[in-house]
């Protein structure tokens, strides 16, 4: 079996409203809703508000950014839950 590290990073100036995942440089949001139009909201929301804190875009960039270059995905569609997140790769974008 594989062995994982955690490492949860608590920062008191930034209070994201979903998990945010940073791993081997490609970045991620979680999005929950009712529908997958509300998850997908959600996770996205989450990642223009980091990349507009993180690198001093303005929203209607981080948005084309994420258009170009983000990809979202399903991740749940069970139990009355519906989940999204949205990955991106910071590091391949100047």
């Amino acid at each position: 079996m594989d062995r994982v590290t955690v490492q949860l990073t608590l920062r008191k100036r930034q209070a994201p409203t979903v998990p945010r995942v940073v791993s081997k440089g490609t970045w991620g949001t979680l999005g929950m809703g009712a529908t997958l139009e509300r998850a997908s909201r959600c996770a996205t929301r989450e990642m223009i508000d980091w990349l507009e804190a993180d690198r001093d875009m303005g929203w209607a960039e981080a948005l084309t950014l994420l258009s170009l270059a983000g990809s979202l995905r399903v991740t749940q569609l069970v139990n009355g839950t519906v989940g999204t997140h949205l990955v991106f790769e910071p590091d391949g974008v100047d």
